[in-house]
């Protein structure tokens, strides 16, 4: 992460062949910070998907995935894979990469698949394109952000969280403990919303108020579950690294 810009820099085109998620969010988040496309690929068992994101053109892999799923698997090494899978995904990214490069060079004939995302399953040669839609109030939209503030579930620490509110930007906050920890003390203006609701799939009914939210706890686990739990709702999140332990101190 820290000298991701850096790298990234020398490149035209980044090219996300990781498996876990905070990596796919930093190969994503560094092109949009440079205006860049990323050509998407991941394998899990018999499946694979790919993609072209591009900020420039629509949507970016945080609009898929504004939090990792609630049923991910760590990586590959964890999920296992079929090994011929990561051939086929590798060579269709190879081949989109080879379109987006005609693409930005003005010669482009065939058309790179910027915000659609493709599908495979091979137990069954199952093959499914389906557009990925930019979401309101996503990075790609040209939020300002910095690099350091995203990672995986996108944490927040403290000293960002008085700076958005002393810009009072469109962020709410949400505290996940438990009623009896809530009443002994919150962040100001938090709305609470117990991860133990969220985890029985009831999930906050005020999350459109806000463009984002910032999910806190104690100490920072349930936040992240909460947040993992959450994706699906198509809300931008960020987690209080650390907590109200780090609030306090």
């Amino acid at each position: 992460r820290g000298n991701a810009l850096e790298i990234a820099s020398s490149y035209d085109i980044l090219v996300d062949c990781t498996d876990n998620f905070p990596s796919r969010y930093l190969v994503n988040d560094t092109g949009l910070k440079l205006g860049k496309p990323v050509v998407f690929g991941a394998v899990t068992g018999t499946g694979g998907q790919f993609a072209v994101f591009w900020g420039k053109r629509g949507a970016c892999y945080r609009c898929l995935h504004p939090a990792p799923p609630a049923s991910a698997v760590g990586n590959c090494q964890e999920a296992g894979v079929v090994g011929p899978a990561v051939g086929v995904v590798g060579s269709w990214q190879a081949m989109e990469s080879i379109k987006v490069a005609l693409d930005l060079g003005g010669l482009g004939r065939l058309r790179p698949q910027y915000g659609r995302l493709s599908v495979l399953e091979f137990s069954d040669n199952a093959f499914r394109t389906v557009p990925v839609i930019r979401r309101p109030g996503c990075l790609c939209g040209g939020v300002e952000f910095e690099l350091s503030e995203f990672e995986g579930t996108c944490r927040a620490v403290v000293r960002e969280i008085s700076a958005i509110q002393e810009l009072g930007a469109d962020v709410g906050l949400i505290d996940v403990r438990e009623a009896g920890e809530f009443v002994s003390g919150s962040l100001e203006g938090a709305f609470h919303w117990p991860l133990s609701a969220i985890e029985r799939g009831e999930f906050p009914p005020f999350l459109g108020q806000r463009k984002a939210w910032v999910v806190f706890c104690a100490g920072g686990k349930r936040s992240r579950r909460a947040i993992e739990r959450m994706g699906s709702s198509g809300a931008l999140f960020f987690q209080l690294q650390g907590g109200m332990s780090s609030w306090r101190s």
